[in-house]
């Protein structure tokens, strides 16, 4: 059997997607874009997204995989006329009659290449890789990806029980490799400094770690952030685009009203280019937020990742880490967590 990969172009191209996917998951795949054929061609034009599709000789589209800008739906509008710096790699899905062939490698590998092709300002791609297993986190570390952040709890286990008692979530390693070498500086708290500075040496990335006691640089000016959820997954964001003097202030009450909005984890991103951020996390974290690593290049700078998550209990034995690495991002997002847990989720309060 002969199989094509190629970009998604057409606006046919999308509607045969929408086959696959409903052959796959019926209606339950969780981005309802997929969905929408003239949604997501929007999107693919537009470069927030980047689909490559494997065809069959009959023209059916048999596996896809995208590049995709990160939470491209929270990006202000300013922002979003730019190309994007980092895009995470993602929405795999493979007919169930194709799956075992090994369709994923050679679909993934042309998903990069278009990427690459396509936008000069690429500096990072990244994986979300499910930590239940390695099958994705073996992929991204062939791709020289190495761990960078812990999204502890963020996607929900959406298994049956007989007890009819609620799964708790899983847990996702994001998985960084950089396609440059540009050199510059992260201000990370103190009390992060060794452990970034490790996850920073395991990858080819290159950036000097510079620690930043509480309170001891100070933040000026306007506060920028934006927010965005998913009800499907329970999940939000909070990104902030410049840091400003009320930013713990801003942060927290976007973070609530989120929570109070029966969002289960939230992800926040804090620009790390000036030590005024970091300088600030220790207040975050008495709020209720725990560290939870860093992303590079996301929209042009480095992020401090801090998270929010409503659940007390996690099933922890059944994560599955690859690289040292990832142990160590592993036991210290996990002691975080654990010390939220014991302090109470104040930032619901």
């Amino acid at each position: 059997m002969t199989i094509e990969t190629r970009p998604l172009s057409e606006l046919d191209d999308a509607k045969r997607l929408q086959d696959l996917v409903y052959t796959s998951y019926g209606l339950t795949y969780h981005r309802s874009f997929m969905y929408e054929p003239e949604r997501l061609f929007e999107l693919n034009q537009r470069g927030q997204i980047r689909s490559v599709l494997a065809k069959n000789e009959q023209g059916d589209v048999v596996a896809h995989m995208a590049t995709i800008r990160p939470w491209f739906e929270s990006i202000p509008k300013d922002i979003a006329e730019r190309a994007p710096t980092a895009v995470e790699v993602g929405l795999s899905i493979v007919h169930p009659e194709h799956r075992g062939r090994r369709l994923q490698t050679a679909i993934g590998l042309a998903c990069l290449m278009n990427e690459q092709d396509s936008n000069p300002q690429l500096k990072n791609m990244f994986a979300k890789c499910l930590t239940v297993h390695t099958h994705s986190q073996r992929s991204a570390r062939g791709m020289l990806g190495r761990a960078s952040a812990l999204l502890l709890g963020s996607v929900p286990s959406w298994v049956a029980h007989e007890s009819g008692e609620r799964p708790t979530p899983m847990t996702t390693v994001v998985m960084q490799s950089p396609c440059t070498t540009e050199e510059r500086q992260m201000f990370v708290p103190e009390a992060r400094v060794a452990l970034v500075r490790d996850l920073v040496d395991s990858s080819v990335l290159a950036r000097s770690v510079v620690g930043v006691k509480p309170n001891a640089a100070s933040l000026g000016g306007e506060t920028r952030c934006s927010r965005w959820f998913e009800p499907s997954r329970r999940r939000g964001i909070v990104h902030v685009w410049r840091a400003g003097e009320h930013t713990v202030q801003e942060v927290l009450s976007s973070t609530k009203w989120l929570v109070k909005g029966h969002m289960e984890h939230v992800t926040v991103l804090l620009p790390i280019d000036e030590p005024g951020v970091a300088a600030v996390v220790p207040a975050l974290e008495e709020a209720g937020l725990f560290f939870g690593g860093f992303l590079p290049d996301i929209e042009g700078r480095d992020c401090l990742v801090m998270e929010y998550l409503s659940w007390d209990e996690l099933e922890l034995s059944n994560m599955t880490l690859l690289g040292d690495e990832t142990e160590q991002l592993r036991s210290a997002v996990v002691a975080e967590w654990k010390r939220v847990c014991k302090s109470g989720h104040t930032v619901a309060d």
